[in-house]
Parts: structure tokens; sequence; C-alpha cells
């Protein structure tokens, strides 16, 4: 997957689609953590898609949108459309954001059925670690 390096277990920092956006990807008992900051743009938020897609087949995943400048329906798709894709899987995807910012990205999303907020990163993890659980 392009974009992410590995390093002693730990992310390295990365750019991902333009100078703009930045994309660090960690683990945490067995749960993806991707934090995305700066600007998403139409080229880096279907790349960050496809990413999102690929790592959900492989276990539970956060996304930290705190660190995003602002959300915007492109974003809020491409977030609908990795949930779904969780969702068939078995797995689950948790979004963060401030709440502010999460009402307006579903707002311009629609409903997003497969795809569940939370405020902060570490009750993120302990809810899609529990979720994750009760699969079996």
């Amino acid at each position: 997957m392009q974009g992410v390096w590995w390093s002693s277990g730990a992310a390295v920092r990365s750019e991902f689609g333009s100078p703009a956006c930045e994309l660090r990807v960690g683990q945490q008992s067995g749960c993806f953590i991707v934090r995305v900051s700066g600007e998403v743009d139409i080229f880096s938020v279907s790349r960050l898609q496809n990413y999102l897609c690929g790592l959900v087949r492989l276990g539970p995943v956060v996304v930290d949108l705190s660190g995003l400048r602002s959300l915007d329906a492109s974003m809020a798709q491409a977030l609908n459309v990795a949930g779904e894709r969780a969702s068939l899987g078995g797995e689950h995807l948790r979004v963060v954001a401030p709440r502010d910012e999460a009402s307006a990205s579903r707002s311009l999303g629609g409903v997003v059925a497969d795809v569940r907020w939370n405020d902060d990163s570490d009750e993120a993890v302990q809810a899609v670690l529990a979720e994750h659980a009760g699969n079996g």
C-alpha cells in the first residue's frame, strides 16, 4: 500500500496524495489507527478511500480526522464507502472528529449507517475493539 512506511511498529510521517495532506498509520492492540491531517483534495480523497477500503479488510480501523482543516462531502463519501466495505467484511470503522465537524460531515454525506463517530481517539479505539470482539 503506497504512502505508508512502517518503522519498529510505528508509522513514519509520509505525504499522501498532495503536499497539503498527511497520513500517519499505526496499530494499537490490533486496531489500525489512521491519522489524517492538513487538507484533503479531490486527488488525495480517492487515494485515501482506496487505502481505507484495503485496510478494513485486515481488521478494525479508527480514522482520526481531528487534524484536518475541514471536512467536505467527498470526505464523507470516502468514509461511507470504507464503512460499507468494513461492514461487508465483518469489520468495524470508527471516525474521530470534533463534534461540530462530525455533524457537518454527516449532513453533507447524508446518513452514514456503517460509520460511527467519536470525539476522542482513545474512546474510538476502545469502542472499535469491543465491537470487533463481539464479532466472535
